[in-house]
């Protein structure tokens, strides 16, 4: 068994979205209404917060997907 922890989910969709559009972490968190510090702590690779369902709801939003994405 690998000790190498797969990220996140969550952390894995919201890189896809910033490659995506080609933005970067300020980008991202301005399109969505979002502090960047918050951002930032929901893409860390090791140890990423989980957003509220606010947050998830403004992510959602500026990208125009679904939550459950």
């Amino acid at each position: 068994m690998d000790d190498i922890e797969e990220p996140d989910i969550l952390v894995q969709r919201l890189h896809q979205i910033a490659v995506r559009h080609g933005l970067n972490v300020k980008d991202v968190a301005e399109k969505c209404g979002v502090p960047k510090s918050s951002l930032e702590r929901y893409v860390r690779l090791k140890g990423a917060k989980r957003p509220g369902i606010d947050a998830l709801i403004m992510i959602a939003k500026g990208f125009d997907v679904s939550i459950d994405w």
